[in-house]
């Protein structure tokens, strides 16, 4: 049997979550996804091993969609949603059953307009590096694409990308994803004087990728920060209930590539990466 649902545009974000941020539901505020066709995926796991991806593009004229079932009409035991449009990341859920989807996928956005002062600083990231293991005396360029590294410390020199994307997977607790991109670590002898090359290397990683790196938990801070300024007049503890309930996508990321600086300099307030974000309702079903 096939699975319904419609994508909707927050188009009054106050009377849109404050019932949310209130434990409620939302009952107005938002209008259907007309003009453009997103395309929503319905990811699934059968066995906890083999995945499968149905797909159907949104009605332009008043954003409904059908997703079919899956291959062979296996029973996926859990499953996901994306949103995307023209290749470009708007929604994801968590996981959920299955069986859920008989209640139909009504999906609700909405694209806060961000200042440019909500963008992640120089001095942050240098922050969230000087944890990775990295020689003091590292320098940090912003690319297009994410950042570069250099350094040397006593007999080891270290060359590496840092390739940042926006996560799409269905840990919606992660916003970054982050992979090494194109290393180059020497480590000269005697090699006991300092870490190896995969010593290094594991410590770069460690420090960067899971839901408690510092990195994920700077950019969960600007999102708090982000919400904040939306909605003045919401209590700390509201902002958190709001964040409890929704998704967040990074719909893209947009870096200075024009810069550089020291990763000794935290103090740095020279924006260098500016996400574009999309807020998800609801997060599951």
């Amino acid at each position: 049997m096939s699975i319904k649902g419609q994508l909707n545009f927050v188009n009054n974000p106050t009377e849109f979550f404050t019932p949310v941020v209130l434990g409620g539901k939302p009952s107005g505020g938002y209008t259907p996804a007309t003009g453009v066709s997103f395309t929503v995926e319905l990811h699934g796991i059968l066995g906890g091993f083999f995945y499968f991806t149905v797909s159907a593009s949104s009605s332009t004229v008043d954003g409904t969609f059908e997703l079919p079932n899956f291959p062979l009409n296996l029973p996926a035991e859990t499953v996901w949603v994306t949103v995307s449009l023209t290749g470009s990341p708007y929604y994801r859920s968590e996981l959920f059953p299955l069986a859920n989807t008989g209640k139909g996928l009504n999906i609700y956005m909405y694209q806060p307009d961000l200042p440019r002062s909500a963008g992640i600083t120089a001095g942050t990231i240098s922050k969230v590096l000087s944890g990775a293991g990295l020689p003091g005396n590292t320098q940090i360029k912003a690319t297009p694409w994410g950042l570069n590294l250099s350094g040397s410390k006593s007999q080891a020199n270290i060359q590496f990308g840092v390739l940042m994307a926006p996560d799409t997977s269905p840990n919606i607790a992660l916003f970054l994803d982050l992979s090494l991109n194109g290393w180059n670590i020497h480590v000269g002898w005697p090699e006991d004087w300092c870490e190896s090359a995969t010593d290094i290397l594991n410590s770069i990683r460690s420090g960067l990728q899971s839901a408690d790196s510092s990195t994920n938990q700077v950019v969960l801070q600007q999102i708090k920060t982000t919400l904040q300024a939306q909605f003045p007049n919401v209590p700390a503890a509201g902002i958190q209930s709001l964040i409890n309930a929704v998704s967040f996508q990074f719909v893209t990321l947009i870096f200075d590539n024009n810069y550089s600086w020291p990763m000794s300099n935290t103090t740095d307030k020279t924006i260098v990466l500016s996400p574009v974000v999309a807020i998800g309702y609801p997060p599951r079903w």
